[in-house]
């Protein structure tokens, strides 16, 4: 029962958490793996190997605290962090690939992603989550 400004606060806090937990969580995986399709795998078919949908696979959330989000994709080949060579387009090391021979060809998903849940998404998973609890959000 709230009786006050902080019991008030304390239960607009719990209900955020619980939405950043279902809602928005979901939402920011779904994104990163939808900029992934268009923004890597439609840009480029490989030319030297057999693409394993790893990176697609890769995409991991996770809550730093109640109301900060992790997103990221954690693809790794050894040492290699593929996401970043894909996301900044260099280090590529297949010298007689297409895409070697076209360096710097960045696919920025993680940019894409961001710009996504920047204008609209975010806000949207978030007040979705809200209103199935019971909040009147406009």
């Amino acid at each position: 029962m709230i009786k006050n400004l902080k019991d008030l606060e304390k239960e607009i806090n719990k209900r955020i958490n619980k939405a950043m937990k279902e809602n928005v969580q979901k939402e920011a995986k779904k994104t990163m793996q939808e900029k992934i399709v268009d923004e890597v795998y439609l840009a480029y078919e490989p030319s030297q190997y057999e693409r394993s949908y790893e990176l697609l696979n890769a995409t991991e959330t996770k809550m730093v605290n109640k109301n900060t989000l992790s997103l990221e994709n954690t693809r790794h080949d050894g040492n290699k962090d593929v996401a970043k060579i894909i996301e900044s387009g260099t280090g590529y090391d297949w010298e007689k690939s297409r895409i070697a021979q076209m360096q710097p060809f960045p696919r920025p998903f993680t940019e894409e992603t961001k710009k996504s849940l920047e204008n609209g998404k975010f806000k949207q998973a978030l007040k979705e989550g809200l209103k199935s609890q019971g909040l009147d959000i406009k």
